[in-house]
C-alpha cells in the first residue's frame, strides 16, 4: 500500500512482517508474497540457521495463506564463492523451491560494492544460476499466481503472459 513503510502480514502462528506484499486484494489477501534476507559474510555458519528461518516463515504464511505464490529472495556478496559457500547456498535454495520446498520461487542475487554504506556503489556479477535468477525467479511467481487464482482474476496479467 502506498506510503506504508512496513508490511504486516497474520500468519498462522504470528503475525510476519514480510519484505513484500507484491499483489494483494482486501477481499482475497495477498496473492503474492516475497520474503527478502542478506547475508554478506559467514555463509557456512550460518546457512543452517537460514534454511531453518525460510522454513518456518513459509510454514507460518503458507498455512494461513495456501493459495498465495511465495517466493524468497537472497542477496549475497561476491565473496560468497569462497570456500565452497556458493555451491551449498545453490543447494539450500534450490530445496526451497517446489515441488519439494514450500516457495513457488527462489533467486540467489548477487552483488558487490565500493564504498561506505552510505554510499555504494554496485558492481555487477555475472548470474552464476539460471536456475535461481531473476527471470526466472519472476516466472514462477507468476505461473503460480495464475494457477492459484480462478481465470477471471488478474485476467490483464493472463493476457499479456499469453500474447
Amino acid at each position: 500500500m502506498p506510503g506504508i513503510s512496513e508490511t504486516k502480514v497474520l500468519g498462522r502462528f504470528y503475525s510476519k512482517q514480510v519484505d513484500a506484499v507484491v499483489l494483494s486484494d482486501w477481499l482475497r489477501g495477498p496473492d503474492v508474497l516475497v520474503s527478502g534476507k542478506t547475508q554478506f559474510s559467514s555463509y557456512l555458519n550460518n546457512k543452517n540457521n537460514r534454511y531453518e528461518e525460510a522454513i518456518g516463515e513459509a510454514h507460518n504464511l503458507r498455512d494461513r495463506y495456501p493459495l498465495t505464490a511465495m517466493g524468497f529472495a537472497y542477496l549475497v556478496r561476491s565473496n560468497v564463492f569462497e570456500g565452497g559457500a556458493y555451491e551449498l547456498l545453490r543447494d539450500l535454495l534450490v530445496r526451497l523451491r517446489r515441488p519439494d520446498g514450500p516457495f513457488d520461487g527462489t533467486v540467489l542475487l548477487v552483488a558487490d560494492w565500493d564504498g561506505d554504506s552510505a554510499s555504494p556503489k554496485l558492481h555487477r556479477v555475472e548470474d552464476p544460476a539460471p536456475a535461481l535468477a531473476l527471470p526466472r525467479f519472476f516466472e514462477d511467481l507468476l505461473d503460480a499466481a495464475m494457477s492459484y487464482t480462478p481465470v477471471d482474476i488478474h485476467e490483464q496479467v493472463r493476457a499479456l503472459k499469453h500474447a
